[in-house]
């Protein structure tokens, strides 16, 4: 009995210590701390990293640091109101919400927007066609801005920075209207959209929408394309102007690079042969005669008139031809690019292709007295080419090259118009012989051959020398006075003539004479 009374009182004795401790150990309170993440963004709502941000407990700064790779910074803080403020390492201006940069424990998380301001300094002088007064306007590149706006229309300047289609827009608590008006030097008075898309341009849903390709983007500020934006505003108001790039644009031939035609090897320079400097004569070719033929030479690579060995042709690359008076390859070249895009004959596009370098090495290795080249493939092709993009030989075309003299042209022959070929080419020129002169110099290109006659009234002692490669001398009536000697001495009769062939088949032969009245 007495341990069972014991027992009850132990227990009573160790419940009542155990409400004792209880009592005594002190209730916990409830958090005081919270985490917070604060984000800042561009006003296309991408992260903006090492911005510097300050965080403020009332006027006392709790907080300091750099923005990390996404654009935020986070941590835990006693519960509370705390405000933020961001500044750039760079010292430049944006403009941001100040007055709602905080957070606290019920809105732990934050995000501000950051808006650029336009630099006054880039300004654009604005040309009205309504001849209005001109005036300048603020230019601006991609990103966000905040704007001020009065009422009326107010005009900015767009200029890309990228290849791309760009979207232009603006937001704002006032009702605002977008447009489209022109360039800075023909600034239109009503919104060229206003009717939907023209020329790479498009307005939807109050957006503009502009094609930005490569040539619009300049190596410069200067030489870049510049857009006229205006904002009409129905009163004084701020709005966020936004220019984007949203897409990549598929690249169109404009933007294709040109395919340059390269030589293996430079033409050679060029001396008009067969003759004197005093008496050459340069038949252009006759586009209008139906007989006329040119035949490729595959031996010598070039083109020839009537037969594989008839005369050579040549082109003019530097003189006018008979057809364009002021027309020559070189103002050409020097006054545009000489290049072309080439199409099937069913129209499929084949390729952007350069002949201008090719040209200018073809003017610099012309005769420097007739400006006249040997006529090759390469030639041809470039002629052909850059004159069908041109429609310089459709005559159905106001662009033909003929004007009112298209009805009389051989339209294969179109392409030589700036042709000719030199008179008493090879042994044709029995028959029409120089005249003798009394000091002169003949070239001789490979085994070319060339006729002097004595037109004086008394027979000449012919003198003649040459400083390189072999010659066969003859008379008019084919007797061989030497085939050896560097020099040789001739008495010609009065209406004899005497001729001079090249037996060198490489390159060109000089041969210099002088004449003097036989004794």
């Amino acid at each position: 009995m007495k341990k069972a009374l014991l027992s009850t009182i132990l227990i009573l004795a160790l419940l009542a210590l155990a409400l004792s401790l209880s009592a005594c150990t002190p209730t916990q309170p409830e958090d005081t701390d919270f985490d917070y993440t604060v984000s800042i963004v561009d006003g296309s709502g991408a992260p903006v990293k090492d911005m510097i941000y300050k965080v403020f407990s009332g006027e006392e700064q709790i907080r300091f640091g750099l923005t990390d790779a996404t654009g935020s910074f986070s941590g835990t803080l006693d519960n509370g109101t705390y405000k933020v403020t961001v500044e750039s390492p760079f010292g430049k201006e944006f403009y941001y919400d100040a007055e709602d940069a905080t957070f606290s424990e019920g809105a732990p998380n934050l995000t501000i927007t950051i808006y650029d301001t336009l630099d006054d300094s880039m300004n654009e002088a604005l040309f009205f066609q309504s001849g209005a007064d001109s005036s300048t306007a603020t230019a601006f590149r991609d990103g966000a801005y905040r704007v001020e706006l009065a009422a009326g229309v107010n005009y900015f300047v767009f200029v890309p920075n990228l290849r791309g289609k760009y979207e232009i827009s603006v937001s704002s608590d006032a009702l605002l209207s977008l447009g489209y008006y022109g360039g800075p030097y023909y600034v239109q008075t009503e919104d060229i959209l206003k009717d939907g898309a023209s020329d790479g341009a498009e307005k939807k849903d109050g957006k503009l929408y502009f094609d930005i390709r490569r040539h619009n983007i300049g190596e410069d500020y200067a030489s870049t394309s510049k857009y006229v934006i205006g904002i009409t505003a129905s009163a004084d108001t701020s709005a966020y102007l936004s220019a984007k790039k949203v897409e990549d644009l598929e690249m169109n031939l404009q933007e294709m690079p040109w395919s340059e035609v390269i030589l293996g090897n430079a033409p050679p320079s060029y001396t008009v042969p067969y003759g004197t400097s005093e008496n050459i004569d340069l038949v252009d070719f006759d586009i209008t005669d139906s007989s006329l033929t040119v035949v490729y030479n595959s031996d010598d690579g070039y083109y020839h008139l009537g037969t594989a060995d008839g005369p050579l042709m040549l082109l003019r690359v530097s003189t006018p031809s008979a057809y364009l008076e002021h027309f020559s390859f070189k103002s050409l070249c020097e006054s545009t690019y000489f290049a072309c895009y080439i199409y099937d004959e069913d129209g499929t596009f084949k390729s952007k292709t350069s002949y201008h370098d090719m040209m200018l090495k073809y003017i610099d290795a012309a005769d420097t007295k007739y400006g006249v080249v040997p006529l090759d493939k390469n030639l041809e092709e470039a002629i052909r080419n850059y004159g069908a993009y041109h429609n310089w030989f459709d005559f159905s075309s106001q662009n033909n090259l003929f004007g009112d003299l298209a009805s009389t042209v051989k339209e294969e022959n179109a392409w030589l118009f700036a042709t000719c070929y030199v008179a008493g080419y090879k042994s044709g020129n029995a028959t029409s012989p120089y005249t003798m002169k009394s000091e002169a110099t003949v070239v001789l290109d490979g085994t070319g051959e060339v006729y002097l006659m004595n037109n004086s009234s008394v027979a000449l002692t012919f003198k003649l020398s040459n400083a390189s490669g072999s010659l066969k001398i003859s008379s008019d009536n084919g007797d061989v006075f030497d085939e050896s000697l560097d020099e040789l001495v001739v008495v010609v009769s009065s209406g004899g003539s005497i001729g001079i062939s090249s037996m060198t088949d490489n390159g060109l032969v000089e041969v210099s004479y002088t004449t003097e009245a036989a004794e």
